[in-house]
């Protein structure tokens, strides 16, 4: 069984799909949790060696984190997975950090349930948030020099490259601070190659 927290933007990834249960934040708080292979807790739920609780060490827990998925942090048991929402209704994969012996049982898990696992690398972004946060961090830059206005992006990245957003709608959907966070750290990690927008012309 695999268990998903309400609301979760992943959740459409399971639509459809027998055994799956839901779970909310205050029921896991509570201590509340079911029998399931694998665990999906919700973002900004973190978890270390030393807080995972005996009822998690016979499960696989996914850790929503996308801007520092360590792989030398992990306890064992323990991915991250990319919970960033995506616009396709038909999004059948799932990217994820994690050991291999963990990445094999997800594959085999997820893929009974026709879900691809993809191994992302343990960098900020993994692969699809990376992307996008670049194609958004570019359309700012863009909009900041004049080139042309944000509806204009939209409409040139849809209709030009196909997308089913421009990096603005996107960014709409994945929600602004998402995506600072995530540019914030690829900075970090990269700061000879990623400038975020709104540090252009700061100095």
């Amino acid at each position: 069984m695999i268990t998903l927290f309400e609301g979760a933007p992943i959740a459409r990834l399971f639509e459809g799909k027998t055994g799956i249960s839901l779970l909310s934040v205050a029921e896991l708080e509570q201590g509340t949790l079911p029998e399931a292979q694998i665990l999906f807790l919700p973002e900004y739920y973190q978890i270390d060696e030393d807080m995972v609780p005996a009822d998690l060490s016979a499960m696989l827990v996914g850790v929503a984190e996308v801007c520092a998925p360590e792989l030398d942090r992990l306890p064992d048991g323990v991915f991250y997975y990319n919970f960033w929402p995506a616009p396709n209704a038909k999004l059948s994969v799932l990217e994820v950090v994690a050991q291999p012996n963990v990445l094999a049982l997800l594959q085999d898990v997820l893929g009974r349930l026709d879900i691809g696992v993809v191994a992302a690398p343990a960098t900020p972004g993994m692969i699809a948030p990376r992307v996008v946060a670049m194609i958004i961090n570019e359309a700012h830059l863009l909009l900041q020099e004049g080139a042309a206005s944000a509806a204009d992006i939209d409409l040139s990245m849809k209709l030009g490259t196909g997308y089913p957003l421009g990096p603005f709608e996107w960014e709409a959907l994945v929600g602004v601070e998402r995506v600072r966070a995530l540019l914030g750290a690829m900075a970090e990690r990269e700061p000879e190659v990623i400038v975020p927008y709104w540090t252009v012309g700061s100095n």
